[in-house]
């Protein structure tokens, strides 16, 4: 097995990437707030999270927020 705090290192950059691009593309599109989940083929999942959950009471959106699709 490879360092775990290399792996660990990929999984933080590999993070920040996401938050970013979620960030960005939320500030473009003017939604309120979004959840974006990756799972990678070792099984780990990462979550980032962009916005508000509420916007009437400025809440923030949060990674484990569920959101109604359809």
């Amino acid at each position: 097995q490879g360092d775990p705090s290399a792996a660990a290192g990929w999984q933080d950059s590999l993070t920040t990437a996401l938050q970013a691009r979620l960030d960005a593309y939320r500030a473009g599109t003017r939604f309120p707030g979004a959840v974006l989940g990756v799972a990678l083929p070792d099984g780990r999942v990462l979550a980032v999270a962009s916005g508000q959950s509420d916007t009437a009471r400025r809440l923030p959106m949060q990674r484990d927020d569920r959101l109604l699709m359809g």
